[in-house]
């Protein structure tokens, strides 16, 4: 059946709505008082003894790992040339020390004086910003050759920063009371650099009220932050912003909880806003019951699980990568842990999608994922000391949880989709929608398929961030663009930028035989005369894809092609079909074409930048399928299902 078109009308402000049926004048309660609930807390009993020796160890090894400079040459190297690791990585891996010390102190039990920890700590107090050059070059300040301590500009890092030390304070109470001069300075600069700007300008900020992962994951932080340092008018101030710019996320985001940003960045969004909410729940818990009823908080939760693949990959549209990249590849790699998704499940009262994050741990302990752990690293303090704190993720037996065979997201027109037979599984994620969303790529009618969890047929995901990834050249980096994603291509004509490009999508759903994804593409391809349209088809009993292209021009076309984005050179089997692999020893797809004849041209792609190579390794393929005699009007099917025999 097609998605609806019924538009229902939901509360532009839920959050405020929530606070205000509290029953009473909203006051909230600064963490560390008397009478509000215990937050961020855990025992040193509460780690289980292996965990406890990895943390003891990484807390060792960082230690003795060099403390990175932050140079004005790196800072320059942005302005320069583009490049954002010089600073990003060392920026990175002074916060990833302080992390580990930190955590092995905790898991020691907070023994107290730790000079090591101490001196870490006062490196990050003594930076000029906590911002990155890349922000803070984009800001509504304009144009900055370097940083100004006395004009601190609010981006994701400079509040996660304030974040990560408000936890540590409450995290090593013991650690506190031996370096009062330290914790003092701590207090004093996140009120300079965040607090006190909040408090001022947040609605000056690009990021305030938007539907974008900045709002959340800045507001989230901050929101620690104040529950950690302020009490009385500051804190109601705070708390009242800090629900404005939710509101905003919240009424802009799709209803359906579809994460136009991609899978990556939903934990970096979504699971912002939750915290956020956790954060508000604990400053005034008498409406906790009530802000974690609110729906779309709720819908939000469940995109992890549309757009699994197996263990850790997950299909990605836009810029997110596929899996976490490796830990060290890039300076601010942080993880998706699990044990977040699992609360943030259980707080909005969704029992399967708890079982759903549990199983993962345990399919990822599975795989040899290091992932498939309690706790996930590196890490963000405050997701840790939650994880951590939170004795039903570490108690809960092992689950199974059956995902459902098809899950369709109207908003964003994600159809995510499993075929099961013979004990093999292929699971599609199909997207229609536009080509002007937050982190797009041009990949309107684009799909991924993993075979047994393991992608096969891939979306590349972005290379690493350089002045041009968010400028007039993005769509010059080759990752961006059409040619490099499962589509059709007419005459070398790419997919056009903004919105207008659009797709119009039908989708036909039967959870006991198949799904169809139809997609008018006519519209998404500037300067295509005449109609491109696709039909995607899972059949669920017999786990097998279809994927259909038809064209109706008014003039022959010189070159009609398919490309397919592979992580493996495809190779021909006896029957002559084409064999796509997922790995050279994993589960393959056997591919076989009908309607127009064609040659098959493979390539091998390069991935000569540290992201992609971080999640990929050292190559792709991107296989063309080039149809030999392309008339005004044609066809090209292609079928991939599960190879009997390799």
């Amino acid at each position: 059946m097609p998605p609806s078109t019924t538009t229902s009308v939901r509360p532009t402000a839920p959050l405020a709505a929530a606070l205000s049926g509290a029953g009473r004048p909203v006051r909230p309660r600064r963490a560390g008082s008397p009478d509000a609930p215990a937050a961020g807390w855990f025992r040193a009993s509460d780690v289980p003894g292996p965990l406890r020796t990895e943390l003891r160890d990484e807390g060792t090894q960082a230690r003795l790992a060099p403390w990175p400079a932050l140079t004005e040459d790196a800072w320059r190297a942005f302005l320069r040339d583009g490049d954002r690791a010089p600073y990003e990585q060392p920026y990175g891996e002074r916060r990833r020390q302080v992390v580990s010390v930190a955590l092995a102190l905790a898991a020691d039990g907070d023994p107290g004086r730790d000079d090591a920890l101490a001196a870490r700590v006062a490196g990050i107090l003594d930076e000029t910003t906590w911002c990155i050059p890349a922000h803070d070059a984009s800001t509504h300040l304009g144009h900055r050759e370097l940083p100004d301590p006395a004009v601190p500009v609010l981006d994701l890092f400079q509040a996660q920063t304030a974040g990560t030390l408000a936890a540590l304070l409450r995290l090593l109470p013991g650690w506190v009371d031996a370096h009062p001069d330290v914790a003092a300075r701590v207090r004093a600069e996140i009120a300079q650099r965040v607090l006190r700007p909040f408090l001022a300008d947040a609605r000056s900020y690009h990021w305030f009220a938007l539907p974008s992962n900045w709002n959340p994951w800045i507001v989230s932080n901050v929101l620690l932050a104040a529950s950690v340092l302020l009490d009385g008018d500051d804190l109601t101030d705070l708390v009242a912003l800090a629900v404005e710019s939710l509101d905003g996320y919240l009424a802009g985001v799709p209803a359906d909880g579809g994460c136009d940003e991609g899978a990556a960045y939903w934990w970096q969004s979504a699971a912002r806003a939750f915290e956020a909410a956790e954060q508000l729940a604990a400053l005034v818990p008498d409406a906790a019951d009530a802000i974690f009823a609110v729906p779309v908080l709720g819908a939000l939760a469940r995109y992890p699980r549309v757009v699994h693949l197996g263990g850790p990959w997950s299909a990605t549209f836009g810029d997110g990568p596929a899996r976490a990249p490796r830990a060290g590849s890039t300076g601010l790699t942080m993880t998706s842990p699990l044990g977040l998704l699992w609360r943030y499940a259980r707080r909005t009262g969704q029992d399967d999608l708890a079982r759903f994050a549990r199983s993962l741990r345990v399919e990822n302990a599975h795989a040899g994922a290091a992932d498939g752990t309690l706790l996930e690293r590196p890490t963000d303090l405050a997701r840790a000391v939650a994880i951590l704190g939170d004795p039903t993720w570490r108690d809960a037996p092992p689950s199974a949880a059956h995902r459902p065979t098809l899950e369709y997201l109207p908003t964003v027109e994600v159809l995510s989709t499993t075929g099961r037979a013979g004990g093999r599984e292929l699971r599609v994620v199909a997207r229609g929608g536009h080509d002007g969303e937050p982190h797009n790529h041009l990949d309107v009618g684009s799909f991924v398929v993993a075979l047994d969890g393991e992608p096969v047929v891939v979306d590349p995901g972005a290379g690493s961030y350089t002045k041009d990834s968010f400028s007039a050249r993005r769509y010059e980096q080759w990752w961006t663009r059409s040619s490099f994603h499962n589509l059709p291509e007419i005459d070398g004509i790419l997919q056009g930028v903004g919105t207008q490009f659009a797709a119009r999508t039908h989708v036909e759903q039967h959870p006991d035989e198949s799904s169809t994804m139809r997609l008018d593409l006519s519209a998404v391809y500037p300067d295509l005369d005449g109609r491109l349209e696709r039909t995607l088809r899972v059949d669920h009993r017999h786990a097998s894809l279809e994927v259909h292209d038809a064209w109706s021009l008014t003039a022959a076309p010189r070159d009609v092609r398919v490309h397919l984005m592979l992580r493996e050179r495809p190779s021909r089997r006896h029957d002559g079909a084409l064999l796509l692999r997922a790995t050279p020893a994993g589960p393959a797809l056997t591919l076989q074409t009908d309607g127009a004849a064609v040659d098959v041209r493979p390539e091998r792609v390069v991935l000569d930048d540290r992201r992609l190579a971080a999640v990929w390794g050292q190559q792709l393929w991107r296989l063309a399928l080039v149809v030999r005699t392309p008339g005004a009007e044609g066809e090209l099917g292609l079928r991939l299902r599960p190879a009997d025999r390799f």
